[in-house]
């Protein structure tokens, strides 16, 4: 781009393509509701909860702050720096994969076929669907999730007396208190991906966060508290609804990080992500049926790595929202942001002491990351500069005739009017 040529506004999302109603519904649908077999009691259900709705105030403060498609890898870069930023994006590719992989995965045993080819046509399902239009996605994937959740709560809600009487804490040691909050907690994983789509929303994307928590409290509560199962076609549309969620979101990681140049640009156009995304998808489908992976792994893999996602979304907001602050009362950018990052500190030791192997499997994509960071911190520094910042970030270099003319530059004294702004003392110097 020369001195004097014009500069390309950046490529962003369309904006009012998704109602606050259609970003709910894509939550609730990367949440799976359908897909927890063995809820904690309600109660534990319900505190879990509670802390999630900590956490969604300091995150709608992020959300606000910080609207990118990007979501967790902007959110990591603008508060923990650039070399997490990059990390995050890479882990929460990952992590995402890993849930949608296992999702088609446990669908298998309810069609008694081999696990392959009920994968191979959830993957054809998803990769035509993923070339949607996003309103007409998100459209699609509410009528699945609504569907299978009406199939399953109106016998709970028939038998509603034995319901309530069951909405009761059972005896339950301290030891497996805490593994039973891990547990309850991985079960809301998919609230956070409402930061996602903060870019398509009409108003703000920030409110949806807390009603998704609140109707996975009550759901998950009703769900805990009866023995009805979900009949096959309910199991399979909810799993269906997930898998076409987790593909928009993930479209949304590469689109952010394709606009900021850190993969490649071709990705900032989504429907080039969502094909390169179901090609991923395809290509990791075939390696699995040369390594048998257990589908509960797969998706337990993902949820801690979405877990430690979290953790850094919440540091993020305690040091952006306080070396930024905006308005922000002290609950939103100092208490919920300190309370949510201890809690997620301490379900992050929980799971390193139950599930070690699996949370390893999230250091390569955080190595690998900050590795990416520092190769472009080295070749392509300008790139790396524009970093979480939505492909906005603006490098000014004088011409080699400037810098001749600054070798011995006049420097005003600080008497001189507008001594601090050095282009409106000597403007011909100046290049901008």
């Amino acid at each position: 781009m020369g001195v004097n040529g014009a500069v390309p506004p950046p490529l962003t999302l369309k904006a009012g393509r998704l109602g606050g109603a259609s970003v709910i519904g894509v939550a609730l649908a990367a949440a799976t509701p359908l897909l927890p077999a063995d809820l904690p009691a309600p109660l534990v259900v319900a505190a879990a909860g509670l802390f999630l709705l900590i956490f969604a105030t300091a995150y709608a403060g992020l959300t606000r702050r910080l609207s990118s498609s990007g979501a967790l890898y902007t959110f990591a870069a603008r508060g923990l720096g650039r070399p997490f930023g990059v990390a995050a994006g890479w882990l929460a590719l990952m992590a995402y994969q890993s849930m949608q992989l296992g999702l088609y995965a446990v669908l298998a045993p309810r069609f008694g076929a081999p696990w392959w080819a009920v994968a191979g046509v959830c993957w054809a399902v998803v990769a035509l669907s993923g070339m949607l239009p996003i309103g007409v996605a998100a459209w699609l994937m509410i009528l699945l999730v609504v569907g299978a959740l009406a199939s399953l709560t109106i016998p709970v809600v028939a038998d509603l007396p034995h319901t309530l009487d069951a909405l009761r804490l059972t005896e339950t040691g301290r030891p497996e208190l805490g593994l039973l909050l891990l547990t309850a907690t991985l079960a809301f994983v998919g609230i956070e991906v409402t930061a996602a789509f903060s870019q398509d929303v009409r108003r703000s994307a920030a409110p949806a966060t807390y009603i998704v928590v609140l109707l996975l409290i009550i759901l998950y509560a009703l769900r805990s508290s009866t023995d009805v199962q979900a009949t096959t076609w309910a199991f399979t549309a909810s799993l269906l609804a997930g898998q076409l969620a987790l593909h928009h979101v993930m479209v949304r990681y590469l689109a952010a990080m394709g606009r900021e140049r850190v993969l490649p640009s071709s990705l900032a156009r989504l429907r080039p992500a969502s094909a390169t995304q179901s090609v991923v998808a395809g290509l990791s489908i075939a390696a699995l049926i040369f390594v048998p992976v257990d589908p509960q792994d797969l998706t337990l893999a993902g949820g801690l790595g979405v877990l430690v996602l979290l953790l850094g979304a919440s540091l993020s907001a305690l040091l952006f929202l306080n070396r930024h602050p905006s308005g922000e009362g002290l609950w939103r950018r100092l208490f919920a942001p300190a309370v949510s990052t201890v809690g997620f500190g301490v379900l992050g030791w929980l799971a390193y002491e139950n599930h070690r192997a699996l949370l390893a499997c999230a250091a390569a994509p955080v190595a690998f990351g900050l590795l990416h960071a520092a190769v472009l911190r080295l070749a392509k520094p300008v790139v790396y500069a524009g970093i979480g910042l939505g492909g906005t970030a603006i490098v000014v270099a004088p011409s080699p005739s400037a810098l001749a003319d600054l070798r011995d530059p006049e420097i005003p004294q600080s008497r001189v009017p507008g001594a601090h702004r050095p282009e409106r003392v000597n403007p011909e110097k100046m290049i901008g």
